[in-house]
């Protein structure tokens, strides 16, 4: 009974240290991005195992996908025609709406990153 009570323990280390690094990591890499761009649509991109992609067209009119890497609340707020910018360095992502700017941050497992 002892060595599955040594598994046990190792396990829930090793999970819990797992957790820790995954955050920190998606935190690192959405401050690196830069986005700006014109919302030209949204779809679900079946050949990337069924992602959440934002088509975004930049400032040299070039049409790109964007995949938000751990939220879906950007990809369910954000409307055709909307501008969409996050500064790098940055995890504010912004929507501008006629008359609105809405403020959306990264959530991963539940927490909002700031």
């Amino acid at each position: 009974m002892l060595p599955y009570k040594r598994i046990v323990i190792l396990a829930l280390l090793f999970f819990s240290s797992c957790y820790t690094d995954c955050r920190k990591t998606y935190e690192v890499e959405i401050k690196k991005e830069l986005i700006q761009g014109i919302v030209m649509g949204k779809f679900i991109n079946y050949d990337k195992h069924g992602s959440p992609t934002i088509k975004l067209k930049d400032s040299q009119g070039d049409i790109e996908e964007y995949i938000p890497m751990c939220f879906y609340n950007l990809y369910e707020a954000v409307q055709q025609y909307d501008s969409l910018c996050k500064p790098s360095g940055s995890l504010e992502y912004r929507i501008y709406r006629k008359d609105t700017v809405i403020k959306l941050y990264p959530v991963i497992d539940g927490d909002t990153l700031r």
